[in-house]
């Protein structure tokens, strides 16, 4: 969530599982060469956002690693909860963040006319769910009430790591939000709700459902092949990595994405054209 003095925009990062290797690509170091182009090329941000899948099954050194990674880093930082992460875990190495009244990792930040709020979609360890689809309890619900009233000046963005909504890829759509329509009946009390932002999915998306436009990010890591029809959720392919920036405006929004791998190949066509 960041604001550059020109320009107000945000980061919205993407990550997911750090000692797995997947299709030889290595975590840390793509996350690493995401950071450092981040900071380069849009060191004027005013927040960055890591939109959940942290660690691989909640691991403690993956935990440990990402703070090592993100300690010198002078802009303030919001971690979100996927599908992947473990809340106590986390929350054990990370003692500064601190979770919310109900035990879960949500939070808020205001950009002038914006309000983002950041919601926890993990499933409690005690569900009976799949443990990969997104879930938002009676709890997670009556606090996202609260913060759409409260917000009700502002212009809201909604960050979740599952998406509300069906994105046309079979397998992940299975693992969406489980209780999407209790999400949508608590939008629907309030008309400030402008943007919803999610992860999971690994690919670049934009749209509209229910009458709110919507963003997904790809992963500073592997991506999601364009695969629609297939029930393999773990599907992967060696696309550049990426991540989001988000420029706030007083009447709404513009949304970019960051191919950052891209960036030697890019230099040398924009150094053709000078």
């Amino acid at each position: 969530m960041t604001s550059t003095q020109k320009n107000p925009c945000v980061f919205g990062y993407s990550f997911n599982e750090w000692w797995k290797k997947i299709i030889g690509l290595d975590p840390l170091k793509k996350l690493e060469s995401a950071l450092d182009h981040a900071l380069e090329n849009h060191g004027d941000a005013k927040h960055i956002i890591f939109s959940g899948d942290l660690a691989h099954d909640g691991d403690r050194l993956a935990y440990q690693s990402l703070k090592k990674v993100t300690n010198g880093i002078n802009i303030p930082i919001t971690f979100m909860m996927g599908n992947h992460d473990h809340r106590a875990t986390f929350a054990q190495v990370f003692i500064s963040v601190g979770l919310d009244r109900d035990g879960f990792l949500q939070s808020r930040v205001c950009f002038g006319t914006h309000q983002l709020i950041f919601l926890d979609t993990l499933q409690h360890p005690s569900s009976s769910f799949n443990r990969n689809k997104g879930f938002l309890c009676s709890e997670r619900l009556s606090w996202l009430d609260e913060n759409l009233s409260a917000a009700k000046d502002k212009k809201v963005i909604i960050f979740m790591h599952h998406p509300a909504f069906p994105v046309k890829f079979k397998a992940m759509d299975q693992i969406r939000l489980v209780n999407y329509e209790s999400f949508l009946i608590t939008l629907e009390k309030y008309q400030n709700v402008i943007h919803l932002i999610s992860a999971q999915i690994h690919r670049t998306i934009s749209g509209n459902f229910h009458g709110y436009g919507f963003s997904i990010f790809k992963s500073t890591w592997h991506q999601m092949p364009m695969q629609c029809e297939s029930d393999n959720v773990s599907l992967s392919v060696a696309e550049p990595g990426a991540y989001g920036i988000l420029f706030l405006r007083p009447k709404g929004l513009i949304v970019h994405t960051e191919d950052f791998e891209l960036k030697e190949k890019n230099k040398k066509i924009f150094n053709d054209y000078k």
